[in-house]
Parts: C-alpha cells; structure tokens; sequence
C-alpha cells in the first residue's frame, strides 16, 4: 500500500511539474508594453465607491473630498502595463507611470505633480499589486490579468483617516493595440 501510495503521488507531483512547464509565464515577466482600454459604462461604479467613501462627512469636507478623489480616480482612457527586467509598471494615459523595483522594496514615488508617497509592489503570476502610502492616506492597486492578458481587472483600495469610509472599486479593460498615446 505504501508504494502504491508512493507511486502515485510521484504520478501527481510529475503531472503537476509538466503542467507548470507547458503553462506560459505571466505577462509580467515577458518584458514589453500592454496596452489596455476601458470596458464602457464603468465611471457609475467608481462615482458609487467614492460616495460610500465620503459618507457619514460633515458637508464641506465631504465636498472637498469627493471632488478630489473623483479627479483623482478617474477611468483612463488608456491603461498600459509596462514591464521590463527588474521592475514592472504602470501609466494612466499620459501620466507619469508608476514602475516599481520587482525586488519589492519600498521607495520614495512622486506622481509628477509634488505629491509623494511611499510605494511598493509585489509580482505573482496573474496579479501585479502596487502599494501606496502617503502618510494621510494610502491605496492599493491590483491589476490582474484574465483570459491568456487580454483582460485586465484593476481592482482599487482607498484608505484615509480623512475619509467615513474605504474607497473599494474594480473596473475591467480589454486589450487594445489600438489604443492612443505615448
């Protein structure tokens, strides 16, 4: 019984090793530039995770707070994945793109516009996360890849000690070689 056992666990580790060698690796470790574009009809979701955000704030705070996370997390027209031999990253249209240390050390990331943060990012094979805390406030950015890298889901955290809520939101984009810009 205990080779039969023996034996056929070997089967499965052997099975499993082929399959692991036959499976393609991630896009996130072939090096190039992916560009994705916005599934339509999706600005509903993230106006509702930002309204359950700001819930429960006095009125001009909430104000002022709704605006700026509406600015700040609006649905790109374009979403490319950029990833090369030690970092991978990403960029919202024609903003200053977020390419962090595969490594996964912690450095000091300004978004070109002086506000800074402290980020990170870690790498598996379907799912890039990018880390962001600016002291007052942080997020987490998961995009994972679905169907073979053609689909791409963004699914976002938001916390703030600022804020009555987190801000959680996913919205989903499609491969587009089409797409526009840099």
């Amino acid at each position: 019984m205990g080779r039969l056992c023996c034996a056929i666990g070997l089967m499965l580790v052997g099975r499993i090793v082929a399959a692991q060698a036959a499976t393609p690796g991630s896009q996130f470790d072939q090096p190039g530039r992916y560009t994705y574009a916005p599934d339509t009809g999706q600005m509903g979701a993230i106006k509702h995770a930002v309204d359950r955000g700001v819930s429960g704030m006095l009125p001009t705070p909430k104000r002022i707070a709704h605006q700026r996370l509406m600015e700040a997390n609006k649905l790109p027209r374009v979403l490319r994945v950029i990833v090369v031999a030690d970092s991978v990253g990403t960029q919202q249209d024609t903003g200053k793109a977020m390419t962090l240390p595969r490594s996964g050390e912690t450095v000091n990331w300004d978004d070109g516009n002086g506000d800074v943060c402290r980020a990170r990012e870690t790498v598996a094979p379907d799912t890039l996360t990018q880390f962001c805390d600016a002291g007052s406030g942080a997020s987490a950015y998961h995009y994972v890849l679905e169907g073979d890298g053609h689909r791409l889901r963004m699914v976002v955290h938001i916390t703030s000690s600022h804020l009555g809520g987190p801000v959680d939101y996913a919205v989903e984009f499609h491969q587009d070689s089409t797409a526009s810009g840099p």
